[in-house]
């Protein structure tokens, strides 16, 4: 879910379940005369079959620009690797 708070700001937030998993997802995005930045963190908790339960954490950040000038777009994203005991829901299903 985004809801944007003004044209400067947006806020997002997601969620993901099922019988092993849980996920939550937070962060916002803000507008400013260089570009947009961005910033997500998930919070992942699961109990995989083959182990006990494990909870972990991933960042992204992100920056996007439009160029009028030369009608370029610029997009750019950084990904912290998962923290130990993070699982995405497939790997928390399948495993």
């Amino acid at each position: 879910m985004q809801y944007g708070l003004n044209n400067w700001f947006t806020l997002n937030a997601g969620l993901n379940t099922s019988d092993r998993y849980r996920s939550l997802l937070l962060g916002g995005a803000f507008n400013t005369p260089l570009g947009a930045f961005g910033l997500n963190t998930i919070t992942a908790h699961s109990m995989p079959r083959q182990g006990e339960r494990a909870t972990g954490v991933s960042w992204r950040a992100s920056y996007a620009n439009f160029i009028p000038s030369t009608k370029s777009n610029v997009s750019l994203s950084m990904s912290r690797s998962p923290s130990k005991g993070y699982y995405s829901l497939q790997n928390a299903v399948l495993d």
